[in-house]
């Protein structure tokens, strides 16, 4: 356990300030709410008050949004674009992080900001994912667990 509680932090930060990590309207979703998951975690899991990771959480999440179709709330970058179960493996994802944040009692800013966005986020494609269609029978647990 030692090592996990040594390793993680380094490897979360990697995942979201790597030199390869560009964040943009152009990114997949999936991999924003990657970047966001890790930059969120590494920063509760470091006590730190990183301006550079909330930053980029925010602008994570920021791009989310803009990449979501107004009418639906589903992701139109990346890949089956429109799609309620591809978007509902980015949704898992955010709502992941929601819980986490709330189990973890973080408040104050910038996580107040972070969550209202994530509020938002997850709100616009609510109907979406329950009226949507599915492509395979794995894509079913994915809307199931975002609905959940």
């Amino acid at each position: 356990m030692a090592d996990l509680t040594t390793r993680l932090p380094v490897d979360l930060e990697a995942v979201w300030a790597g030199p390869d990590v560009v964040v943009d309207g152009t990114r997949p979703h999936r991999r924003l709410q990657q970047i966001t998951e890790a930059a969120s975690y590494w920063a509760l899991l470091t006590g730190s008050g990183d301006a550079a990771a909330h930053a980029r959480i925010l602008s994570c999440l920021e791009a989310l949004a803009r990449q979501q179709d107004p009418a639906t709330g589903l992701f139109v970058v990346g890949d089956n674009v429109l799609s309620p179960p591809d978007t509902s493996f980015t949704i898992n994802g955010l709502t992941r992080l929601a819980m986490v944040l709330r189990a973890v009692g973080a408040s104050g800013e910038p996580w107040g900001e972070v969550g209202r966005l994530l509020r938002a986020i997850v709100g616009l494609v609510a109907d979406a994912l329950r009226t949507g269609g599915v492509h395979t029978p794995n894509h079913r647990w994915e809307i199931a667990s975002a609905l959940a």
